[in-house]
């Protein structure tokens, strides 16, 4: 073997001044250090805990700033600090900020002290607080990652289809059969990309669901916060072909929003009903009461199979309509567990036959 050994600094942020910490982070930087290091804690690990310390990801921005070279990062972050999806957004940051030389470092987290000193929960033991790293873990991963696609099912490949755009949180993703390696995916933060030969932006604010026709590339939609949707009719060129949704705008964040499979001039959008067009989003009527009072709906679905038969979820209740919509069935009666519902998928040759993701 004859990889390089690599050498890295952990600089204390305990008792110190900050004059010193920058100080030898631009020292390390400039002889050579592979990697520079700092804590993730709010009280000093040894010695009095009520003594001074910097925190950690404001010191990594500020490093980012001051070097040029070194990769930085913390060794390591407490994942009880912060929910696992804000951790992903400051790697992203900072990796932006530094020119791609940050470090995701996250650990399940020990120092009790300043857990019930700062309101943060630490759980009942490490058994549980490996638990919670355990399912951060997948959530940070799939939001620093990208896009990809896989030829087999996922049984053997994945390819990157992110051709050099910034990683970023997609909430929604469409496909068309029409232009197999075409998407369309609503971004956190970065509004609406179409890939088409390259990647575009193609709606602003915070991109959330979308949707494209399945026999004409032309046709989509694209969503922003609420479920404010729009038309394109020119391959995403412009959004404003006509389309006349009348709740827009009062959805949950991520407004689910579905481009029928079997026509695609049927279009369904859930808010506190769900609501269905048969001419391309020219016009809307609800389908059927709301579901659950006024509380709005999290999932569409439509079974590949039976263009008659829907679901729909919202929060641990999921819901079945065989008649294109006009009635809808609480189904989830013995599904046993209080969690929300974050996905349904239908078998592609069974309408009776469906799986749920839950969170």
């Amino acid at each position: 073997m004859n990889e390089k050994v690599k050498i890295g600094a952990l600089i204390w942020p305990q008792f110190t001044d900050w004059a010193s910490m920058r100080s030898m982070a631009v020292t390390a930087d400039r002889v050579g250090y592979d990697n520079l290091w700092t804590w993730d804690h709010v009280y000093p690990i040894i010695g009095n805990p009520n003594g001074p310390i910097f925190e950690g990801w404001s010191t990594l921005v500020a490093w980012a700033e001051a070097t040029k070279n070194v990769r930085i990062g913390l060794m390591v972050g407490a994942n009880t600090f912060r929910e696992p999806a804000l951790t992903a957004k400051l790697a992203t940051t900072l990796d932006h900020i530094s020119g791609g030389r940050a470090i995701l470092g996250i650990g399940a987290a020990w120092f009790e002290e300043e857990h019930q000193h700062f309101g943060l929960n630490f759980g009942d033991g490490f058994p549980e607080r490996l638990r919670w790293l355990g399912e951060a873990l997948p959530i940070m991963r799939g939001m620093l990652d990208g896009m990809y696609v896989s030829p087999n099912s996922g049984s053997l490949s994945w390819s990157s289809q992110n051709m050099g755009l910034s990683i970023s949180q997609y909430y929604k993703i469409a496909v068309t059969d029409a232009v197999p390696a075409m998407t369309l995916a609503g971004a956190q933060d970065n509004g609406t990309h179409l890939n088409d030969n390259g990647f575009d932006r193609v709606r602003g604010g915070d991109g959330m669901d979308c949707g494209i026709a399945h026999d004409n590339p032309n046709v989509m939609y694209a969503s922003i916060y609420y479920g404010d949707f729009r038309k394109s009719s020119n391959r995403g060129q412009s959004f404003n072909a006509p389309f006349n949704l009348t709740p827009s705008g009062s959805g949950n964040w991520v407004t689910p929003f579905l481009v029928s499979q079997h026509n695609s001039n049927v279009l369904y959008a859930g808010f506190s009903q769900v609501w269905k067009s048969a001419n391309g989003g020219a016009t809307f009527a609800a389908t059927s009461a709301a579901l659950n009072g006024n509380n709005n709906i999290d999932v569409l679905a439509e079974s590949p199979s039976d263009q008659n038969v829907l679901a729909a979820a919202i929060d641990d209740k999921l819901y079945r309509s065989v008649n294109g919509g006009a009635s809808w069935n609480l189904i989830s009666g013995s599904m046993g567990s209080a969690q929300t519902i974050t996905g349904v998928a239908f078998s592609h040759n069974d309408p009776k036959r469906m799986w749920v993701t839950r969170s």
